[in-house]
């Protein structure tokens, strides 16, 4: 875990970059201008890694928050953080539009693992640029842009994951601060985390959808503990978190007591939309490349499967920018983004299968060949987005119950009614 830096808050740098009615068209010339300058390009065919999550395993995983912190701060000089974060918070209050296109172009280049970053910028200081006290906003929002800071988000429990509202990790109010008890899991980047964004029961009596608060804790204080967790890929890119009497100030309350709901969705909806992926690893052409060099690019099954894939990509493409134009007008885009996480999840599960089709036993052998093995750890990984933001199966009771407005599930009897 990462000791707490010095204190940069304030208004950033760039301000003579932040025009406000800027086009998405200007923006973007001037960001890939600012990236071909200063970013290295991404050389294809140059890195052998399908991974979906970090490999912290890997060597070079040691410079990763570093070089992280080299690159965010030099954007943030340059202009190009928090694109869709307010002004007055230190932002540059464009919209969703302007920020998918710098997150498209900035994908052509190589950088540190954006999940170190991810949480933070797509999830907490929104969620703290909305929520948060002035006080807070100075605190957390520009430091987090520069990289100053970096945040995890302790949501999921080990009986509370899809059910979020059924957490169990308490915090008891003691004068001017809370003692929090609890555990929470497969927290991403948490070893590295400065902050996490907590949610608490404060209200135990109340209905499990209230009672329900948000803090920032550090997770340098004393009764945090960090374990990394084994995979099924033999890495370890989450961690489960245990919260021993942890005392947390009332200043770092994110919200009014009891409102942590609210937060929640309002977060969730930003997960769901940050997990659709639209970067190099759902990239269709590395498929059609693979089956061109494996000879089967002319077999009927594996290119009907390849129209599937590349289908399945424009479609999610076509829901991200729906989704964009909701945000870009004020909106929630509430079931949308469900839909859009479901529509990305599915199309990492076609091309997982069109992988299999197209490779046979090379998927699971390892020869040593460029593109072929490789494969393995997406399919892999692939079931952690599919649980990550909310399972499938949630995804689809919510587009249920918001869009075709049919009954909630049967609420299953408690010990008490049984």
């Amino acid at each position: 875990m990462t000791s707490n830096p010095p204190d940069h808050s304030g208004p950033g740098d760039g301000s003579d970059h932040r025009p406000e009615l800027e086009s998405v068209a200007d923006f973007e010339r001037r960001a890939r201008s600012w990236l071909a300058a200063h970013g290295r390009r991404r050389v294809p065919g140059s890195n052998d890694s399908l991974a979906l999550f970090p490999e912290w395993e890997r060597p070079e995983s040691a410079t990763w928050v570093d070089d992280a912190r080299m690159w965010l701060t030099a954007r943030h000089e340059a202009g190009f953080a928090g694109i869709t974060i307010s002004r007055a918070s230190g932002g540059l209050g464009l919209t969703a539009e302007h920020q998918h296109a710098f997150e498209s172009a900035e994908s052509e280049y190589e950088t540190a693992p954006d999940e170190i970053w991810a949480i933070g910028h797509h999830m907490v200081i929104p969620a703290i640029d909305r929520f948060g006290t002035a006080e807070q906003r100075r605190r957390f929002i520009v430091p987090g842009l520069r990289g100053d800071l970096v945040f995890c988000q302790l949501f999921s429990e080990p009986d509370a994951g899809s059910d979020l509202a059924g957490l169990r990790t308490t915090a008891r109010r003691d004068g001017d601060a809370w003692i929090v008890d609890g555990q929470k899991v497969w927290t991403s980047v948490a070893h590295v985390a400065h902050y996490g964004m907590l949610l608490c029961r404060t209200d135990p009596a109340a209905p499990k959808h209230r009672g329900i608060t948000c803090f920032l804790v550090p997770l340098d204080s004393p009764g945090v503990t960090v374990r990394p967790i084994r995979q099924i890929t033999g890495g370890s890119a989450f961690n489960e978190v245990f919260l021993d009497g942890v005392v947390v100030p009332d200043e770092l309350r994110l919200g009014a007591e009891g409102d942590g709901w609210a937060i929640t969705r309002t977060t969730l909806n930003l997960e769901r939309v940050s997990l659709s992926l639209a970067g190099p690893n759902t990239d269709p052409t590395r498929l059609i490349a693979l089956a061109r060099e494996r000879g089967v690019a002319g077999d009927a099954v594996v290119r009907q499967s390849l129209a599937d894939v590349v289908t399945r990509r424009r479609v999610t493409e076509l829901t991200s920018a729906r989704v964009t134009d909701v945000s870009r007008s004020g909106g929630d885009p509430g079931p949308l983004a469900s839909t859009l996480k479901l529509l990305s999840t599915e199309l990492l599960r076609t091309m997982g299968h069109t992988a299999a089709l197209i490779l046979g036993a090379s998927l699971v052998a390892d020869t040593g060949e460029w593109g072929t093995y490789a494969w393995g750890r997406q399919i892999l990984e692939t079931a952690g987005l599919r649980i990550g933001g909310g399972t499938d199966e949630i995804q689809r009771n919510v587009l249920a119950e918001g869009i075709l407005r049919l009954p909630r599930d049967p609420r299953p009897a408690t010990a008490s009614e049984v």
